[in-house]
């Protein structure tokens, strides 16, 4: 699959249903603040994909300028570098 390409219906219906508890629970809030970002004026949302085999990522935003994308994405690093500083576990437990 390819970052630029959307899955199916059938496709996530499958990946979802392979997930734990635990990881529909932190998907579920993944969803959660993309839907905020479509919905809410004073929510913007940046992701930003990686795909480990070719070395790339994606990156898409929701109500973001491309100076606002920047400015998030700037914070981001400092709270994950501020998180590694004081040992906050990764991945899921880090939201």
């Amino acid at each position: 699959m390819d970052a630029l390409n959307m899955l199916t219906n059938e496709e996530i219906d499958a990946a979802v249903a392979q997930m734990s508890a635990e990881e529909r629970e932190y998907f579920k809030l993944l969803i959660s603040h993309l839907v905020r970002g479509f919905s809410d004026p004073d929510y913007s949302c940046v992701v930003v994909v990686g795909m480990n085999s070719r070395g790339t990522v994606s990156v898409c935003s929701v109500n973001a300028s491309e100076e606002r994308s920047a400015d998030i994405l700037a914070h981001s690093c400092d709270v994950m570098s501020f998180a590694d500083t004081v040992g906050i576990p990764a991945k899921g437990e880090f939201h």
